[in-house]
C-alpha cells in the first residue's frame, strides 16, 4: 500500500513529464470508443469512463408511451439496466425488476444492523451486481440470477460510489468516503492495492481504457491521476469548488465540473493542466455526458451544450421548469427530465440557430405526471425515469416508441 509519503514522491517525480494515455484526440469517435459497445446502460453515466453516452443505443425517438410502471419506497440513484433487468436501489433494499413487464426478480437487502440509505449505484457486468454493502464498509458482489452474495471485499470505509472496472473486466476499482481508493483482483479474490487521498470522494472514479491511469475527484476539489497498476501518483490538479459528481475521461480531456458550475478540462497529456474553463455555468449535482464532440450538461434551465475542444457554449435549450436531473444520450439524441414532470429528448447537435434561439432542437416531450430527479437511463430502445410527485410514492416508468 502507497503511503502519503510515497504517493507525493511520485507526484514530484512525474511532474510535467506525466505519459499521456494512448488514446486520440476528444471528439465523437473518442466518446464513442470511451464509451464501449454496451448497448446495455449497466452503471451510472453508463460506462467506466462516465461518458453517460450510449452510442450503440438508442432510445425513442420520434415519440414515446408508457410500457409499465412501480412503485417504490425511495429512489437515490438512475436506474441501471443490464441483461433484460432493471436493477434500483430504494431505501436499504436494491431491486431487480423484469425489463419486460417490471415485475420483480429478486430483492436484496442490506439492513444488517446498521446499514443505511444505498447512495451509490450498483455496476452489473459478467453476471455479477457490485454494490456498495452502507455501513459495512464493503464492496458486496450479488449474484444477478438470484441477488444472493457470493463474495465481499472489505474496505477502509463507506464505498461512496459505483464501482469501475478496468478494461479487462478482472480488476474493479471502488472509493470510500475516507478518501480510500481500493483495487480488487477479482480472479484472486484479493486486494491488489490502495491508496489513501488527501478528502473526501462521493463520485467514482474514471477509468481511461486505452491508458495506464485512472482519475478520481475528491469533495475538496482535487483532480488525481492514478497508475491503475499500483496506485501510485501521477499528477494532481486543484480545480476552484467542490467536486461531487464523477470526471468522465475521453481521449486526452478529463472533463471536471466543481460545485461552482464552470466545466474544466484537463489535459491527460499535460500533467492535469486546465486546457480550458466553460464560459456557461452548469449544475454542479449530476454528471456530465461526453458525446458528439459535446459536453452536454443542465443549467438549471435546460440544457447546456460546450464544444469539448475549445469550451465555448454551443448551444442551450431551454425546458418549461427546473432541471434537477442527469443528462442521458444514446445516438444522437438527449434526454433530461425537469421539475414539472417531463421528459424532453432533444437532438445532440441542438438543432438549427445561435445560442439559446435554437430551431428543430427537440423530438418530442411527455409529462409523467411528477418532478423527475436523480437521472434517466436508455438501453435497448427505453428510457427509464423516476417521478416523485408532492405527498405521492416515488415511481419508476419505462417509455417506449408507440
Amino acid at each position: 500500500m502507497p503511503s502519503r509519503r510515497r504517493y507525493l514522491a511520485g507526484v514530484a517525480t512525474v511532474g510535467t513529464a506525466a505519459i499521456a494515455g494512448c488514446t486520440a484526440d476528444s471528439g465523437h469517435d473518442a466518446a464513442a470508443d470511451a464509451a464501449s459497445d454496451a448497448t446495455d446502460w449497466p452503471t451510472l453515466a453508463h460506462d467506466a469512463a462516465n461518458t453517460g453516452y450510449n452510442p450503440k443505443g438508442r432510445g425513442p425517438e420520434s415519440g414515446v408511451r408508457e410500457r409499465w410502471s412501480i412503485e417504490l419506497t425511495a429512489a437515490t440513484t438512475p436506474p441501471v439496466v443490464a441483461d433484460d433487468r432493471v436493477y434500483v436501489p430504494s431505501g436499504d433494499d436494491l431491486h431487480c425488476f423484469a425489463k419486460a413487464d417490471g415485475s420483480e426478480v429478486w430483492t436484496h437487502s442490506f439492513d444488517d444492523g446498521d446499514a443505511m440509505v444505498l447512495w451509490s449505484a450498483p455496476t452489473v457486468r459478467d453476471g455479477r451486481v457490485y454494490v456498495s454493502g452502507g455501513n459495512a464498509d464493503s464492496l458486496r458482489v450479488l449474484d444477478a440470477e438470484t441477488g444472493e452474495r457470493v463474495r465481499e471485499f472489505g474496505t477502509r470505509g463507506e464505498v461512496s460510489a459505483a464501482p469501475r472496472f478496468g478494461r479487462d473486466g478482472e480488476r474493479v476499482f471502488v472509493v470510500t468516503r475516507d478518501g480510500w481508493v481500493h483495487c480488487f483482483d477479482l480472479e484472486e479474490g484479493a486486494e491488489s492495492w490502495r491508496t489513501e487521498l488527501f478528502g473526501h470522494v462521493v463520485a467514482p472514479v474514471a477509468v481511461a481504457q486505452h491508458s495506464f491511469h485512472l482519475y478520481v475527484a475528491t469533495e475538496g476539489g482535487e483532480v488525481y491521476a492514478l497508475s491503475k497498476d499500483d496506485g501510485e501518483g501521477a499528477w494532481r490538479q486543484k480545480v476552484p469548488g467542490t467536486i461531487q459528481v464523477a470526471p468522465a475521461v475521453v481521449g486526452r480531456g478529463v472533463y471536471v465540473l466543481p460545485s461552482g458550475g464552470n466545466v474544466h478540462r484537463l489535459s491527460t497529456a499535460d500533467a492535469g493542466a486546465v486546457e480550458w474553463t466553460s464560459e456557461s455555468r452548469a449544475f454542479g449535482e449530476h454528471h456530465l455526458a461526453v458525446a458528439d464532440g459535446r459536453v452536454i450538461a443542465t443549467d438549471g434551465d435546460g440544457l447546456l451544450a460546450i464544444d469539448a475542444e475549445s469550451g465555448t457554449t454551443d448551444w442551450t435549450v431551454s425546458t418549461p421548469d427546473n432541471v434537477n436531473c442527469a443528462p442521458a444520450v444514446a445516438g444522437d439524441t438527449v434526454y433530461v427530465g425537469d421539475e414539472s414532470g417531463r421528459v424532453h429528448a432533444v437532438k445532440t447537435s441542438g438543432g438549427t440557430g445561435f445560442g439559446g434561439v435554437r430551431v428543430g432542437a427537440r423530438r418530442w416531450k411527455t409529462d409523467l405526471g411528477g418532478r423527475v430527479r436523480e437521472g434517466v437511463t436508455v438501453a435497448d430502445g427505453r428510457l427509464y425515469a423516476y417521478t416523485a410527485p408532492s405527498e405521492e410514492p416515488t415511481r419508476l416508468h419505462a417509455l417506449e416508441e408507440p
